[in-house]
């Protein structure tokens, strides 16, 4: 997953001071957009800002404006505030080429299930960096699983440290996560108490959070309910594989032909069903089933195309 680095916010605060706006040429002002980081909302709030002041200092320059505007991650600019800069200048919406990205723009925001999308359309900066994620889960407490963890953490392969991304909206272990463009999907799992029965607290919630915008929203829940399942992304969608469900099954021993078993009463068997996720649309859909109910298994995406393997069928 990519996470952008915010020394260059400190860069920007300090090259703003030494930079006069209207005394730029199109091509200082074009170098100056290119070489700030603008993965945080501030950065690309005021780089907009500071192409706004630049224009309006000679209306001659509205023809660079289009091709200027390409350099700045409007996506990556709150709707609220992208709306309240551009609204007092109608020379924004008279150019075609600034028109098209407004209009692009707000249509990102309008429809936030299809940004993952759209977002691939402008990828990160180049200065971002891939990292490992880990999010959720419990910890141990005298010995035992006791305490729940509500943070996302990561580090940077560079870096041996672990550093905190965000907090969770809610508590969750024995959930799956994964990340489409630039956006990361926590899935399922369970929020509840870790000394009651899993089988009996699972959710199909799904939290999508941008590291750009650092904000959290939800998108359409699974199916059905999820823990100890797998899931991936592939070709712009998401799949969640097996698990343990909150309607799995309670059998007898008896009813499961398998020989390695010990003698216990009651066993509860993993899913057998697999869905996808559509970003365009928000709406999941049933995939075809799995050979064995599966459940605490590994998975991979390689050459388009998604594996599982090992796991286990029933917990006792």
């Amino acid at each position: 997953m990519d996470v952008g680095a915010s020394s260059e916010e400190t860069l920007l605060c300090q090259t703003l001071s030494l930079l006069h706006v209207e005394d730029a040429s199109p091509e200082e002002l074009s170098h100056y957009l290119q070489s700030s980081d603008t993965h945080r909302f501030s950065a690309n709030f005021d780089l907009l800002n500071i192409l706004i002041q630049w224009v309006e200092c000679d209306k001659e320059r509205m023809q660079y404006a289009g091709k200027l505007l390409h350099y700045i991650e409007l996506n990556q600019i709150s709707a609220i505030d992208f709306v309240r800069c551009i609204q007092p200048h109608s020379w924004l919406v008279s150019d075609a080429d600034c028109f098209a990205q407004i209009l692009q723009t707000l249509n990102y925001h309008a429809a936030p299930h299809r940004q993952p999308l759209v977002s691939q359309c402008r990828p990160l900066h180049e200065s971002s960096q891939e990292v490992l994620v880990a999010t959720g889960g419990v910890q141990q407490q005298n010995g035992m699983m006791q305490l729940r963890v509500k943070n996302a953490m990561y580090l940077e392969p560079s870096q041996q440290q672990w550093t905190e991304l965000t907090s969770l909206p809610e508590f969750v272990y024995a959930h799956s996560v994964t990340a489409l463009n630039g956006f990361l999907y926590v899935t399922g799992g369970s929020n509840h108490d870790v000394h009651h029965p899993v089988n009996q607290q699972i959710s199909r919630r799904i939290h999508r959070y941008d590291v750009n915008s650092c904000k959290w929203i939800m998108a359409s829940p699974m199916l059905e309910k999820r823990a100890f399942f797998t899931l991936n992304a592939l070709n712009n969608k998401l799949y969640a594989v097996g698990g343990l469900n909150h309607s799995s099954p309670t059998r007898d021993v008896a009813s499961i032909e398998i020989s390695e078993i010990n003698s216990k009463p009651q066993l509860i068997v993993a899913s057998v069903t697999a869905e996808s996720y559509n970003p365009n649309n928000n709406k999941w859909a049933y995939m075809a089933q799995l050979m064995t109910p599966t459940m605490l298994h590994a998975s991979v995406i390689h050459g388009e195309k998604l594996y599982i393997s090992g796991g286990c069928s029933f917990l006792t």
